[in-house]
């Protein structure tokens, strides 16, 4: 995108991301269902922080945000990487 390449099912850490851009430290997360528990949000919360604190920035979309309108998707996506490309 743009220039950036994102790759799928990234490894950080102990994780896996499921899309990177390692040159924007950016992390693309898309939530489905198994999300909405409290156990999932508070496990999601502890997995973002970790990441952040390794120098990462996450965007969360659900995934009928991304496959309804994957194009505001795209844009968010977009607008966040100029505010931080090198």
């Amino acid at each position: 995108m743009d220039g950036h390449k994102f790759r799928r099912q990234h490894p950080i850490g102990r994780y896996a991301a499921d899309f990177a851009c390692d040159r924007l430290k950016l992390l693309i997360e898309i939530d489905g269902g198994v999300h909405d528990s409290d156990e999932a949000a508070t496990s999601d919360h502890l997995r973002q922080t970790e990441l952040e604190a390794l120098g990462w920035t996450v965007l969360r979309f659900t995934n009928p945000q991304a496959l309804s309108e994957p194009e505001l998707t795209v844009t968010a996506v977009r607008g966040h990487a100029r505010l931080i490309a090198p």
